[in-house]
């Protein structure tokens, strides 16, 4: 913030004739906001501000600067999708896709950031849609995006195939005929490459979740033993804030996805028959625990919802367990509040890892823009 307020105070500025390495502050600045490092505001009006004077120092830019304009398309498009704007989302990354050539630009950004997150914003457009009220054009889109996308993308590239899914999970989980193919889509383009390479990925910690609950999906009268032992076992499953944060800038904290994992596989033991009521409580806990991760990096301090799509996702869900446990005679310690429905989750015992980032005087000129 303060290199951006002294380049904009510079008089000499205004005399380069290139405007592009002031590109590589704005990135700079992304990836610390993406992460966490810098908190989201109440109404993301730094991201806006942010997104709009990047959009606005791209403009004019030639056609082999594209990549930078780009980037600043797939900004404005991340904030509007986190915020709720589905429409100003979607036609952010419709003029984005325009540009975007993945031969050309992915390996940039790979060299760069070791992620494209043009691609992340073209997997975010069908949620958006379904959030719209179009999910028929939600779900061909996914398939679009299995069927002729995917197979382009780096097979070294673990975690941004992984991320790039997770907006297709959220959507075709719960769709009987499409779940076999996120499912084969899941193993032939994450999972069995990370095998087969030997990949030492951070998405190492969202595979293992998302094979035991896609498989519990296809089968939800089946729960093999390792699975339940899995679940039970309290060293697995904590998604680190780092990791947790970017997924929830998807749609799927991955905190939710073993937070779901537990519900599906005590609704599974109780429909069975299986009383034990200690076990079942096991498997509730874990959940709001997994739970209050997911509240601790989707909502504000003041309980507002920040990160609009990983809610929509963690919400029906966390319902769902609160429910189950009232039926399993599980009852919270402590508890959170929704301002619809009384109480909602557990409320996080640990703080954030993470602070606002402390902005000197100059900074916070920059911010007020």
């Amino acid at each position: 913030l303060d290199a951006l307020e002294i380049i904009n105070r510079c008089p000499a500025f205004r005399l380069l004739q290139s405007k592009i390495w002031k590109c590589e502050v704005y990135s700079g600045l992304i990836v610390t906001w993406r992460t966490g490092r810098i908190l989201h505001s109440p109404e993301f009006e730094f991201e806006q501000n942010l997104c709009d004077a990047f959009l606005q120092h791209t403009e004019g830019f030639t056609a082999d600067q594209n990549i930078h304009r780009i980037r600043a398309l797939t900004l404005k498009a991340e904030t509007m999708y986190l915020r709720g704007k589905w429409t100003e989302a979607i036609n952010a990354t419709n003029y984005m896709e325009k540009l975007y050539e993945m031969e050309v630009h992915a390996p940039i950004f790979f060299s760069l950031y070791d992620l494209d997150h043009s691609l992340f914003s073209i997997a975010r457009r069908p949620y958006a849609r379904m959030l719209l009220g179009d999910k028929e054009t939600a779900i061909q889109e996914c398939q679009y995006l299995i069927r002729n996308v995917l197979p382009r993308t780096d097979p070294m590239k673990l975690l941004n195939r992984t991320q790039m899914l997770l907006p297709l999970f959220a959507i075709l989980k719960n769709e009987p005929d499409s779940l076999d193919a996120i499912r084969t889509a899941f193993q032939y383009y994450v999972v069995d490459p990370q095998r087969k390479y030997q990949i030492e990925t951070p998405a190492q910690g969202i595979i293992d979740p998302l094979i035991r609950l896609l498989e519990v999906l296809a089968d939800p009268e089946y729960i093999p033993k390792e699975t339940i032992d899995w679940v039970l076992d309290p060293n697995t499953g904590h998604a680190p804030v780092f990791l947790n944060t970017i997924c929830a800038h998807f749609c799927w904290a991955w905190s939710t996805i073993t937070m779901e994992l537990c519900l599906r596989v005590a609704k599974c033991l109780y429909r069975k028959g299986f009383r034990n009521q200690s076990i079942l409580h096991k498997l509730v806990e874990k959940g709001y625990a997994q739970s209050a991760m997911t509240h601790s990096v989707v909502k504000g301090v003041s309980d507002d919802v920040l990160l609009i799509p990983a809610w929509h996702t963690h919400e029906p869900l966390l319902k769902e367990l609160i429910d189950f446990a009232s039926v399993v005679g599980y009852v919270p310690t402590t508890t959170t509040k929704n301002d619809n429905d009384g109480t909602v989750g557990l409320s996080s015992t640990t703080e954030s890892k993470f602070r606002k980032t402390e902005m000197t005087s100059l900074g916070k000129i920059w911010l007020a823009r």
